[in-house]
């Protein structure tokens, strides 16, 4: 298991040189004005998810806010920063899992886009991590789904497509507008694919995208 250092008001990795300038100006957040936007258009309290929870930043934000969060990091070193930085919050449930399309076994490992360490993605060969899908989560809601796995997105959302047809609520994904894809998933396919269920495009922040369903309505 890698190192750890400590950044502000957040465990880190050691190696880690870019996320960690934000939290030693922030104590312990990262683009939180993008979580607190899309949350003004999300009445629901109750389950949140963090897919691609990183440090955990945002988890701890949700945990706040919501009656409980679900937050899912498949790297271990990057998973223990997070386990430790969560240990607080009593409704944050975490998960070291990837979460795509189909329950098997993946490689992870780092991207074309980022090399940063805590940006690792789904490459999509075979390998010791668990993934799983949203949809065998059986949830009993789901006001708010925040997905950030450097260019897994879609895979996520088809693994979630039941789910989110069930309880429509407030979603926010990153899709990567510079460089090469990652997966081999061309931008605008995530909107494309939550517009098919009925979802709208609330607005952008920088790399992330808020959607949500015309009537707000949840199961």
């Amino acid at each position: 298991m890698g190192e750890m250092k400590r950044s502000g008001h957040m465990w880190v990795r050691a190696e880690d040189e870019f996320i960690p300038a934000h939290f030693e100006v922030t104590g312990d957040a990262f683009e939180i004005d993008h979580l607190l936007e899309a949350l003004k258009h999300c009445p629901g309290r109750r389950l949140a998810l963090d897919v691609g929870a990183q440090y955990g930043s945002w988890t701890r934000y949700l945990a706040r806010r919501f009656t409980e969060v679900l937050a899912f990091e498949p790297v271990p070193e990057t998973f223990a920063c997070l386990e430790r930085n969560t240990k607080d919050y009593s409704n944050a449930r975490i998960f070291r899992k990837a979460v795509g399309d189909a329950p098997r076994h993946v490689s992870v490992g780092r991207g074309k886009m980022y090399q940063h360490p805590g940006m690792e993605t789904v490459n999509g060969a075979a390998g010791d991590t668990e993934m799983i899908r949203i949809d065998d989560l059986d949830l009993p809601a789901l006001d708010f789904l925040k997905i950030d796995v450097e260019g897994y997105e879609l895979h996520v959302l088809h693994g979630a497509e039941g789910t989110l047809r069930r309880f429509r609520p407030v979603v926010l994904f990153e899709e990567n507008i510079r460089g090469p894809l990652e997966n081999g998933i061309d931008n605008g396919r995530c909107a494309a694919f939550l517009e098919g269920l009925g979802a709208t495009f609330v607005c952008s922040l920088n790399k992330d995208f808020v959607f949500r369903w015309p009537s707000e309505a949840t199961g």
